[in-house]
């Protein structure tokens, strides 16, 4: 059984119903029903539309979990929600990988769209940052913008704490933890607002949202604030620095923060380039990376990957240029394992021989007053070809020779007229 094409069916027949978005979120709900209690929901194969409809609606009124979910839907959905259901309730009882199976049928649908304003990680994000961070077992992950946390779930942290400000997302998230198997602290919050203590984590992995407007007086007081002590007022446009700010705060003394933000960030002025002074001068940059456009999901915008040590053995800030890496196939960046596992190699410092990798000084970022852009610090050599003199001439004459001919059968052509 194909579930992945055979879930695109229905959501191609609820699509005159109710947006894709709303039929992901119907999906996720009744495939963790079927989880927690296959016997009870097929159950309800058994009662009319109506009926089966409402019986929905109680459980999920009365399940914390599903709070979050629009019950509305299981009516706007009635043509189909049996079948729906069955589909489910055969996948359960014919697959003993049943979570396996429905997580990754849900990632795939949730990968196939952008949902909603959430800036949802792609399958080359999650593979870049599964290989580049690796076991995190025995470690505490926390996600202060997780969205639906497809890539902080991948990396199976022994505890996982989430925060998102949007509701559904982070209900939708929760199911897919559920489904992982692993063990999750998720919360609706604002995590540049909300002032939520520190929960000295060993790792901060996070794709924040790009472009967040940020009002000063609202987040001014805050304790993540504290210490990096930046004199500048708040811009409104300083959500990255915030975010940044933020991830150092949830660390602990060993911990390693790994944030996916636009370049832009690396080489702005004001507010920006207070913060990055402050974060270089004290050591907490561990490298800076610059991904190929496109390695967000349904974005073209190049993303950089940001990597904050608190416990750096060394003075150096790795730089790598991963620009020009990968191929677009119908518009679609393409990313092989081995391009993959060539920007882990050149982040980690497995392969420091290649033009796309540099090891800078605190020294000679304070000289670029504190750029951590590549441009500032590589010299790629340009490739020219070297031209035979000889070669070109006889092809320059050649070309005379054939305009003189085509010139002259003009000129026929026109005494004839």
């Amino acid at each position: 059984m194909n579930i992945s094409k055979d879930i695109f069916k229905y959501v191609d027949l609820l699509r005159g119903e109710m947006p894709v978005q709303d039929s992901v979120q119907l999906f996720s709900v009744i495939a963790f029903m079927v989880k927690s209690d296959v016997d009870w929901i097929s159950d309800l194969l058994r009662l009319n539309k109506q009926d089966t409809v409402e019986q929905l609606k109680l459980k999920t009124a009365s399940d914390e979990k599903l709070q979050w979910f629009n019950s509305n839907l299981f009516t706007v959905s009635s043509t189909q929600l049996q079948e729906i259901i069955q589909f489910f309730v055969e996948l359960r009882r014919s697959n003993s990988d049943y979570e396996i199976q429905v997580l990754t049928m849900l990632k795939e649908l949730n990968l196939s769209l952008k949902f909603g304003s959430v800036d949802t990680d792609s399958e080359v994000i999650t593979h870049l940052f599964k290989k580049l961070i690796g076991s995190c077992k025995g470690k505490i992950l926390y996600d202060g913008a997780c969205g639906l946390g497809i890539t902080p779930i991948a990396l199976q942290a022994e505890k996982t704490i989430l925060r998102d400000i949007n509701t559904t997302t982070i209900g939708i998230a929760s199911i897919l933890a559920d489904l992982a198997g692993i063990e999750v602290d998720i919360k609706r919050s604002d995590s540049l607002v909300d002032n939520e203590a520190s929960h000295g984590v060993d790792l901060v992995v996070s794709n924040p949202p790009i472009g967040v407007r940020v009002q000063s007086q609202l987040v001014s007081g805050n304790e993540y604030l504290k210490d990096q002590f930046i004199q500048a007022k708040i811009p409104s446009s300083a959500s990255e620095s915030l975010w940044i700010q933020q991830a150092l705060y949830q660390l602990n003394d060993q911990g390693k923060a790994y944030l996916l933000i636009i370049p832009g960030w690396l080489f702005r002025g004001g507010y920006d380039a207070e913060l990055r002074e402050k974060i270089v001068e004290k050591n907490l940059v561990e490298s800076v990376t610059l991904l190929p456009a496109g390695t967000l999901l349904n974005s073209a915008v190049e993303m950089s990957i940001l990597v904050l040590n608190k416990a750096k053995d060394s003075h150096d800030i790795r730089l790598v240029d991963g620009r020009n890496l990968g191929v677009k196939r119908r518009g679609k960046l393409v990313l092989t394992d081995e391009e993959i596992q060539h920007i882990v190699n050149l982040i980690n410092g497995h392969d420091t021989e290649s033009n796309l990798v540099k090891d800078v000084s605190i020294q000679e970022v304070r000289s670029k007053k504190y750029s951590l852009h590549c441009s500032e610090y590589f010299e790629h050599e340009l490739n020219l070809e070297e031209l035979d003199l000889g070669e070109e001439l006889k092809a320059l004459s050649a070309l005379q020779n054939e305009y003189s001919i085509t010139q002259a059968k003009l000129n026929q052509l026109l005494s004839q007229i």
